[in-house]
């Protein structure tokens, strides 16, 4: 019965276009003119299209009493609401589909991470510009938020962030983790707290001391929330400053203040005092982050993990 009725008033047996001719005379005014001149076909058609769905259903879908005007009935109106989610879903299936397609034919990377993430790379962008010429590298150094929403909508390839291990992702994206995360309380040589162990230094001590941020650098969370929490503000405004400057300002006992390790170079650790701050935050790893895709990432993109995949990435990421 099922059969026999889905095979019995198709017109030119193409129940599809049966129906997104119906959907296009109602979203044009129920104007058959106006639909045919959007579809590209004649008035004529259109109007076959819904007889034959009318005599399939044995019910009108627009009332014609009017002369040169449609006018919709209420089973018109219950058929046009379970039609066009399935036509815009097919719509949108083949325009996904080829934006999948140009996506994997792009010789484009785009990257988003933390400075001094980018600032490691840089060596190996140089390496794969000497493989492949013609190869675009672009890197993004924005809040790891934005650079989720961007690689949701595809704007970027592969994010590398700081990342709660308990954090909620976004549906449709994957991460991978690269390595541990580690941040440091700085003091300069001499301060109170020198002695004591990681462990007893709490962000409410931190807080009592001037300390020093930069205004413009990118801070993950969990150490934004600690800035914002207790009204830190640094005595000397840094803007579009670098974190030599931060450093400076605590080796002359100006202030404290708080840095990923891969900022401290070995000539730091001897000047400065470093705490970790792992008792003060929630644990973190480095992850790289990317959208999860129904066909295969591209060439740069696979080059990429590849390179995060051999590589010893403590020695890139410390």
């Amino acid at each position: 019965m099922k059969n026999e009725l889905i095979n019995r008033f198709y017109y030119k047996k193409d129940r599809l276009n049966q129906i997104r001719g119906f959907c296009a005379v109602v979203q044009n005014g129920c104007s058959a003119t106006k639909a045919s001149k959007v579809l590209h076909l004649e008035p004529a058609t259109i109007g076959q299209q819904i007889k034959s769905l009318e005599t399939e259903f044995g019910t009108e879908l627009f009332d014609r009493k009017y002369t040169n005007k449609l006018v919709i009935t209420d089973a018109g109106i219950k058929f046009y609401k379970m039609s066009i989610p399935i036509i815009d879903g097919i719509d949108n299936m083949f325009l996904n589909f080829k934006k999948e397609l140009d996506y994997e034919r792009q010789n484009v990377l785009n990257i988003a991470s933390l400075d001094i993430i980018i600032v490691r790379l840089i060596p190996f962008f140089i390496k794969m510009k000497q493989e492949n010429t013609d190869l675009e590298i672009n890197t993004f150094n924005i809040p790891k938020e934005r650079a989720l929403e961007m690689l949701d909508n595809r704007e970027l390839d592969i994010a590398i962030y700081p990342c709660n291990i308990n954090e909620e992702l976004l549906d449709g994206l994957y991460r991978q983790k690269i390595t541990e995360y580690k941040e440091y309380w700085i003091l300069y040589k001499g301060h109170p707290y020198e002695k004591l162990k990681d462990i007893e230094i709490t962000k409410e001590m931190m807080a009592k001391y001037p300390f020093a941020i930069l205004e413009d650098l990118i801070y993950i969370e969990s150490f934004q929330n600690f800035i914002d929490e207790y009204n830190i503000k640094s005595p000397i405004h840094f803007r579009y400053g670098t974190t030599d400057m931060i450093k400076n300002m605590v080796k002359n006992k100006s202030c404290v203040s708080l840095l990923n390790g891969l900022y401290l170079t070995e000539q730091d650790k001897k000047e400065l005092i470093y705490k970790s701050t792992h008792v003060n935050f929630p644990p973190m790893n480095y992850y790289y982050f990317v959208k999860n895709n129904s066909i295969k990432f591209k060439k740069p993109v696979e080059l990429f993990l590849k390179f995060l995949s051999d590589s010893n990435i403590d020695n890139v990421f410390s």
